[in-house]
């Protein structure tokens, strides 16, 4: 069984600055972050420990097939992970003119270990071109670490491959960290990202439409 706990706090000033655009004051919001997240796996037997019992025979340890009694269902290493990311943003509120209005904003997190630092900014627009019509559209870099899970934690298991002589056996012992990543540690997902819509007013109906697109 698995044990999984996040906690995260927050802290945020905002404000205006002394500074008019047509539109009004510039406004302002800043702030950090600290999260944590905790991961525990326990397994129930040592029966599922790869450790102490690696062969489908207790008390066997140098076996061809190191399937472990349950076989299928595959065997597991207990491990405690823990996970803490520092974050700081940053953000502005530009009201152009009384129809334009754009905001700007940029985030930094540092997730220590081997997935390292980030930074990411994103900008934004909407355009009151009407008082039933408006548009809007944003750009902006996304990030996503792996979890502590991902990060570490593997499990060998089963699995089925097509071609393999049945005197080998089709249902090979494999480790997926190994197998999918090439035993690298695993890199963190990185995308920018683009929204384009509209907005339509008609008396109390609103009406949106956006569309996404995500490299």
């Amino acid at each position: 069984r698995s044990l999984l706990l996040a906690t995260a706090g927050d802290l945020v000033f905002n404000g205006e600055l002394p500074i008019e655009l047509p539109g009004g004051n510039i406004g302002w919001a800043a702030g950090g972050q600290y999260r944590t997240t905790d991961f525990q796996s326990i397994l129930r037997s040592p029966f599922q420990d790869v450790r102490v019992t690696p062969c489908p025979v207790p008390g066997t340890t140098n076996c061809a097939l190191p399937t472990g009694p349950y076989i299928f269902l595959g065997q597991g290493t207990p491990v405690q992970l823990e996970d803490s990311v520092y974050a700081f943003f940053a953000e502005t509120n530009l009201p152009i003119t009384d129809k334009i209005n754009a905001q700007a904003a940029i985030r930094y997190e540092d997730y220590g270990g081997l997935t390292g630092s980030t930074i990411n900014p994103k900008l934004s627009a909407k355009w009151e071109l009407t008082d039933m019509f408006a548009l809007r559209g944003s750009v902006q870099n996304g990030f996503r670490a792996p979890s502590p899970q991902q990060q570490y934690f593997a499990t060998t298991s089963t699995n089925f491959i097509d071609g393999v002589p049945y005197e080998v056996t089709t249902f090979p012992v494999t480790d997926p960290v190994a197998v999918a990543l090439g035993a690298q540690p695993l890199k963190a997902e990185e995308s920018i990202n683009y929204s384009l819509g509209a907005v339509i007013r008609f008396g109390e109906l609103n009406l949106t439409i956006d569309g996404y697109r995500i490299d």
